[in-house]
């Protein structure tokens, strides 16, 4: 994604566009601070949010927790596989 992200957006000069979007994609993962996290998803016109296996390998055991904790709050669980959840933001 980054590097695809890097070749799409190579003309515009600022970088803002590719690797603020990766620390806060981490953020949202990992951060406790809902008014945050409310913030990113706002942002970004998030509807959807996978938390699987490759989720669970890059960003941290307790920002994940919260993903089934704050079901309902910021998002509710739309899908379920075994160790991978598919949330939507609610509005």
């Amino acid at each position: 994604w980054d590097g695809h992200q890097r070749q799409q957006r190579a003309a515009v000069k600022n970088d803002y566009s590719v690797q603020n979007r990766i620390f806060d994609v981490a953020e949202i993962y990992n951060s406790l601070s809902k008014e945050r996290v409310r913030e990113l998803l706002d942002r970004y016109a998030v509807q959807y949010i996978i938390v699987g296996q490759l989720e669970q390998a890059y960003y941290e055991p307790g920002g994940l927790a919260k993903f089934p904790e704050w079901n309902g709050s910021l998002w509710k669980e739309v899908y379920r596989d075994m160790d991978t959840a598919i949330y939507e933001v609610i509005p």
